[in-house]
Order: structure tokens, then sequence, then C-alpha cells
């Protein structure tokens, strides 16, 4: 019943007392959704969910540079947390994946092996928002041999009694660190020489794409790893997407609520025994498509292409998340509150949303 992941939603971030609005100045409506999936304690996951926003909203690029406050947010926050993490003892590390809406643009920002996929026209198209940050990554291969890295795979026998001689074969990881991802906050002993780290190797550089949003998008997916190794893209999107042709729902919001349930459980049902963290962003009224009744062909993933400007408008978000272990303790919520309660009642593992048009976390 130990889970290191830790989410933050800001549905509209605040406008900074240092920001002064002019006619050509004027602060845009911001939202921030914010997924960490940490390692070797909960520390790092803890202070992202806390502060990474502010190391991005601070940046003086921020609003008008996205790409470049991003970029700096994400640097300044690994600094921070390595200059600190002597002092707290703490040589946590963890995984970043953020989804930041200014307007009518959409940036998705990666660190490590978290993933954000989007649904467009009824889930007819599939595209990936991210790309794993793992040793087995082409280029990520590459880039951490050229650093200095080595990478590995353990082997061992499995001779417990329910399965005798199962042959076990372990993920890729890299050395320094013993990670089995590539680019992480944190980890100080993998990235700080005095531990006998490399900074080259195991980085905190993130990856960024961007589109606009327009009508064709349904909705945003996303997902800790102990998500995305149970299901592909395509069975996610098909899987929620036949949820929602199956069902009748209330609301937008309980529909919300069940998709990410169901999902969960769908999870479990394959054995997972990780932590298994979402957050789900509507861009669309589901029950809307569901209505039209469009005609549903199987899915085709592809790159993300540019779109054209259209009204950008968030109907429905939230987040769930389970313990690992497979442990079956979910719980449903309004998402009008945006689930600021995990599924496993452990509420400091979501910040508090703030500035949520009236709308207050119980």
């Amino acid at each position: 019943d130990y889970n290191e992941d830790r989410v933050s939603i800001i549905y509209n971030i605040s406008k900074p007392q240092s920001f002064i609005e002019s006619k050509d100045h004027v602060w845009p409506k911001c939202s921030f959704f914010g997924l960490y999936d940490g390692h070797g304690g909960e520390g790092c996951a803890d202070f992202l969910r806390d502060n990474l926003h502010n190391f991005i909203i601070g940046d003086p690029n921020f609003p008008y540079n996205p790409n470049k406050a991003l970029v700096n947010g994400f640097i300044k926050a690994e600094n921070y947390f390595l200059k600190n993490c002597i002092a707290q003892n703490d040589y946590s590390g963890s995984c970043a994946i953020v989804v930041l809406i200014i307007e009518k643009s959409c940036y998705v920002v990666n660190v490590g092996d978290s993933r954000a996929i989007l649904s467009r026209n009824n889930g007819l198209k599939i595209s990936a928002l991210s790309r794993d940050h793992r040793p087995g990554d082409t280029k990520e291969y590459e880039r951490i041999i050229k650093a200095g890295g080595k990478i590995y795979q353990t082997e061992y026998e499995n001779t417990s009694e329910s399965k005798i001689n199962e042959h076990i074969i372990g993920p890729l990881r890299v050395t320094p660190g013993k990670l089995s991802v590539s680019r992480t906050i944190g980890d100080a002993e993998a990235k700080l020489e005095r531990f006998g780290g490399n900074p080259k190797v195991i980085i905190a550089t993130p990856e960024i794409k961007y589109f606009d949003i327009v009508d064709a998008v349904d909705f945003i997916l996303i997902g800790c790893d102990g998500i995305y190794e149970k299901l592909k893209n395509k069975q996610i999107i098909d899987f929620m997407w036949n949820t929602i042709k199956e069902n009748d729902f209330p609301d937008i919001h309980n529909l919300s609520g069940v998709l990410l349930e169901k999902m969960v459980e769908e999870c479990l049902l394959r054995e997972s025994t990780d932590n298994l963290t979402m957050i789900l962003i509507s861009l669309k009224d589901l029950e809307e498509m569901k209505a039209e009744d469009l005609k549903y062909n199987p899915a085709q993933t592809e790159n993300v292409e540019p779109f054209k400007q259209k009204e950008n408008k968030i109907i429905s978000m939230g987040s769930m998340s389970t313990s690992n272990f497979g442990k079956r303790n979910i719980q449903r919520q309004p998402l009008s509150v945006l689930l600021t309660k995990l599924v496993h009642n452990n509420s400091n593992n979501m910040k508090k949303v703030i500035n949520c048009n009236g709308l207050k976390p119980k």
C-alpha cells in the first residue's frame, strides 16, 4: 500500500503579482497538469508536486515563450533539488510529465517513462504525445553510451514453489544509478560526482511536443509507466471509447470518473503490480460525442500534426491512482472538484487545486 506517485492539477493559474498587464500584455488562461512517478522514496515527487509549476510560472519567459520557460523550469527544479538533497538526506528521484494549456495551445513536457496520448475524431486517430526515456530507446542508448554510461540487464531463476525454475529477465538499466529510466529529476547518486555519478548520463532535460486545440481533439490521457506496461496506446483508446459507447452516464464528470476507474480495474485484471496513476483531460463533451453516434473504426497511431486554431474548452478533468500490489481500493468522486483525493485515500499525494472557478477541493 505504498505509492510514490504524485499529481498536481491547477485549473486556472493565477497571475503573479510581478506581472504587469497592459494593452499588449494580458495574462492568458493557463491550466497545469503534472504527474510525478517517484522512485527511491517520495521526497522528489513531493517536491515536484509542490514546486515545479512555480519554477515554470516564475520564469521570465512565461507565458509568452512557453518552450523556454518549461525547459528552464525543469532544469531549475533539478538543480534546486540536487543542491538541497544532501542536507535533507534525500536521494530519491522522479519522472515527470506535464501538460500545460495556454489559451488554445497545448504543451506536453516529459522527463522519464510516463506517457501522454491524445484521442482525436472520436478515437479514430491516436497520437503519442511523449517518448519513453528508457535505455532501450535507440536515441537514449546512443546518448548514454556517448556520455560514458553503461547499460546492463540482470537475469535470474525464480525458485519459488509456485514458479519453479522460471527464468526472469529484468529491464535494461543504466549505470551509474542502476535505473531503468534514462531521464529523471533528482537521483543524486546517479548524477553527482561525489557519489560516483555522471551528470551527463541520467539527465533532466525535457522533451516538449506542442499542438493547437481544435474541435477534433477529444481528450488527453496522462499515465505512469504501470499503465502502459499492460496496455498499448491503441488498446487504451479502444477500451475507453468502447466504455463510452456501451454505457449511459448522467453527466460528463461521472463519465470521466468511470473511464479512469475502469482503466485501473483493467490493469489490475492484467496482474499489474506497479502503482497506477492517470490524469484524464477532456477537451470535448464526451456525452455529445456519444450522442452523435459516429461510426467507430479501428484507431490508427500517428505522429502529432499541426492543427488549425479553434476554441479551447476544458470540459472535465480528474486523476486516479492506486497503490502497488494490485490493491483494489478504488473510489469514485465528482470530477467537479477535480478529484483532489487519490483513490487509496492518501490526499497528500495530490496538490490542492487553486483558483478553480469557485470550486473548492474536498
